[in-house]
């Protein structure tokens, strides 16, 4: 699906290229002429126009003349509309000119305005490339990779009370932008890390504001980082006060029309694969309680079992809340190490009668006597939806 996908972008690109080649090039400050056909080619004329960011271009169109005033309209509404990004670094947007007869038709556009230029988008294509590369990983839900975003978002950019910074330029350049930098930023962070997210415009304490509505596992939840980073001001904490939220309970502080978005209606839970016992031992709801809200390094440690001396050829068996899947159960997701610090080698990781159990099993010649070990179950094993565990798993035992 993802191959045929790609491919399928590729020809549309293509396509959009062969369409939106400028038939001619002025000297000067005159502007470029493009040629269109068709609405769907005006549409994507402009579009084009708008991700360069050029305030003035010229159609040459051949085509149905009938009714063109209301067709460039149409098509430039359309065209503004379509990406909510790109829609956000337009500052202005005003008329057109038409020099038309039958068949065919001049159009000039001089009017749009922005917020951002091209090289400044460009150095926000680069930065949102590095951010991702730097706090996202496969290994993560799509859950960890929001809070993630969430949290970088809000250690790395502050509410602008002069009201001069607008976009995602201005959040990454200078650190400080208002809601439509928060939002086109955090839009930017999710599309590159693949989670689908939209941009929601609406009200809050009596003036506009915006926010993202972002999916997780089919259902849709509202996300203002604008607020919570207000929340946390000192920029030493995270607040998640509008995370996830459904309609009814971002209706107590803010206004939207619900007819242009999803509905959010579904309470928001964290991601939880948790392991649920070992060896036919329930864990201590003490330390189940504990996992919330975890960070790359925090781990569940169970060190009961260092007290008691397991045979050397000791199985585990690892039973866990919800069904594994085991291709990303590997060398870099669960492993041994001993007490020195090195991996015990021999020792394997198996599927075990049902699709919740893992077999950890050991080497062949058994685990050294009177030696401690230490088994490590990290993030990346997840379950067939995709979820890791909330925390990475360590269990420490000694050979007797």
């Amino acid at each position: 699906m993802k191959n045929r996908l790609l491919a399928y972008m590729l020809i549309t690109a293509l396509f959009l290229l062969s369409t939106l080649t400028p038939v001619q090039a002025f000297a000067g400050s005159e502007p470029v002429v493009y040629a269109a056909a068709s609405a769907a080619d005006m549409e994507n004329i402009i579009f084009t126009a708008i991700k360069n960011r050029e305030e003035a271009f010229k159609i040459s169109y051949d085509g149905n003349t009938d009714d063109i005033m209301n067709e460039i309209k149409q098509a430039r509404s359309r065209a503004v509309q379509r990406d909510p990004y790109e829609e956000g670094c337009i500052s202005l947007v005003s008329g057109f000119s038409v020099s038309s007869s039958s068949g065919h038709a001049d159009i000039f556009f001089d009017s749009f305005k922005y917020h951002t230029t091209k090289e400044q988008e460009l150095f926000v294509d680069r930065k949102v490339q590095e951010i991702t590369a730097s706090i996202i990983n496969f290994r993560m839900s799509d859950y960890q990779k929001e809070k993630a975003i969430h949290d970088y978002i809000l250690q790395n950019v502050s509410y602008d009370n002069t009201l001069s910074g607008y976009t995602a330029y201005s959040a990454l350049y200078n650190g400080l932008t208002v809601c439509n930098g928060y939002v086109q930023l955090a839009y930017r962070l999710f599309n590159a890390a693949g989670i689908e997210n939209m941009i929601v415009k609406g009200i809050y304490d009596s003036r506009d504001h915006e926010w993202n509505l972002v999916k997780l596992d089919n259902n849709w939840y509202h996300l203002d980082c604008t607020l919570d980073d207000s929340a946390s001001a000192t920029g030493q904490m995270q607040s998640y006060k509008y995370f996830n939220l459904t309609d009814s309970k971002i209706r107590i502080t803010h206004e939207f029309d619900s007819g242009n978005y999803p509905p959010a209606v579904t309470e928001f839970k964290p991601d939880k694969t948790e392991v649920t016992s070992y060896a036919g031992t329930a864990i201590p709801s003490a330390t189940t309680g504990a996992i919330q809200l975890p960070g790359p390094e925090e781990t569940v440690e169970i060190n009961s079992f260092a007290r008691v001396l397991q045979p050397s050829d000791k199985v585990w068996t690892l039973k866990f809340n919800q069904a594994i899947d085991f291709r990303t159960v590997n060398d870099l997701t669960a492993f041994v190490v001993d007490s020195s610090g090195n991996v015990a080698k021999g020792v394997t990781f198996k599927k075990g009668p049902q699709g919740n159990i893992l077999l950890v099993q050991p080497p062949a010649a058994g685990y050294e006597s009177g030696k401690s070990y230490c088994i490590y179950i990290l993030k990346g094993v997840v379950s067939g939806k995709t979820k890791g565990l909330e925390k990475a798993l360590k269990i420490l035992f000694t050979i007797k």
